[in-house]
């Protein structure tokens, strides 16, 4: 007793939705509310995320990779904040070092 359906009975079912959805709305209705992302399009997919669905998976070479050049974009901006750093610490030391000679 489950009440699993069936792929013919689904898409019968959704067949039918769409049509009622179709007759109780106008054609202006309807492009607002599909304008809006809500609902379903003509052809019965839904539209939000479709794209993502659809979109062609990475493998895993391609997504270590992927991962590789993000590492090695975050050590380099590491590098330049350290530096700035750096060039801070040294330009504070030199001007408390010159303050130090003038009195």
């Amino acid at each position: 007793m489950s009440n699993k359906v069936g792929k013919n009975e689904a898409k019968r079912l959704k067949a039918q939705a769409l049509k009622e959805f179709q007759s109780e709305t106008t054609e202006e209705e309807r492009e607002r509310i599909l304008r809006r992302g809500m609902g379903v399009d003509l052809g019965g997919a839904l539209q939000k995320g479709e794209e993502k669905v659809f979109e062609k998976k990475l493998t895993k070479e391609e997504k270590k990779a992927a991962m590789a050049a993000k590492r090695a974009e975050l050590a380099e901006r590491r590098a330049a904040r350290k530096a700035e750093k750096e060039d801070e610490r040294a330009s504070g030391e030199r001007s408390s070092g010159q303050r130090e000679e003038e009195e």
